[in-house]
């Protein structure tokens, strides 16, 4: 093992080793936690562990929540292309327009 971390490719995953650890507890975690929650059903208060199919059939069915979906969706395409059109001009011009600095 110690013989592994004195080559490049061991010193690159110690390095990433934190970041990679920060994105597990903090991105990973809470989103598999979600995806746990989306398929138990809530009474009010109580929640019911059992894993069911309710809730995605509910939001497959119910108009409304169709809806409200599919606007959402349609609103987050379009902040997309916005980001997108507003910042490639600007990557561009960093990219290939600046001069670069020497030490």
């Amino acid at each position: 093992m110690a013989g592994f971390l004195r080559t490049e490719a061991g010193k690159g995953y110690l390095l990433s080793a934190p970041a990679s650890l920060y994105v597990g507890v903090l991105v990973a975690a809470p989103l598999g936690i979600l995806v746990a929650y989306s398929f138990w059903t809530q009474t009010y208060v109580e929640i019911d562990r059992t894993l069911t199919w309710a809730n995605y059939l509910e939001a497959a069915t119910d108009p409304l929540v169709r809806h409200l979906m599919l606007r959402s969706i349609a609103i987050a395409g379009a902040v997309t292309m916005a980001t997108v059109a507003l910042a490639y001009p600007i990557a561009y011009f960093i990219a290939f327009r600046t001069r670069k600095k020497t030490l």
